[in-house]
């Protein structure tokens, strides 16, 4: 903190409270009307997924861009439902999609290591030329195989 002036910080900070009122919505109250921990996103319940079962595995289709946090929430909230659920077999299917940026990335990633924890697996459709160069330059086609649902 030495190293910035106390009118940068203060400039930072006022960005951040405008994030904060542009983002989020308001805290968690209790029936007692004290605060609680948290925040909710403003906006649709989870319209950045559908999901479909077809034999064992179930088809989580991506309708929108994963390009920024509230997207990438979205899709690990549905992610995370079908992990509750105790479904054994993802496919994920980017046909929609054309990109898909660190928040998504992340998402897949710890719930690969999730459903391989539990003897699940994670596979994804056959995907765009984009997703492809995404899946490729992170060499995470190596790591979750493509097959048709």
């Amino acid at each position: 903190l030495a190293f910035y002036s106390k009118t940068a910080l203060q400039a930072v900070l006022c960005l951040f409270e405008q994030f904060k009122k542009k983002r989020f919505a308001k805290s968690f109250y209790s029936r007692s009307d004290k605060p609680r921990r948290g925040v909710i996103f403003v906006g649709e319940k989870n319209m950045i997924t559908s999901t479909q079962k077809i034999g064992k595995r179930t088809v989580i289709k991506i309708l929108k861009d994963i390009e920024d946090m509230k997207t990438g929430e979205e899709f690990k909230a549905a992610l995370m439902e079908l992990y509750t659920k105790g479904e054994k077999e993802i496919v994920i299917d980017f046909g929609e999609t054309r990109m898909i940026n660190s928040h998504g990335i992340g998402k897949i990633l710890m719930f690969y290591r999730r459903f391989k924890a539990i003897g699940g697996k994670i596979y994804v459709a056959p995907m765009n030329e984009s997703i492809r160069e995404i899946f490729e330059s992170l060499m995470l086609d190596k790591l979750i195989p493509e097959i048709r649902p």
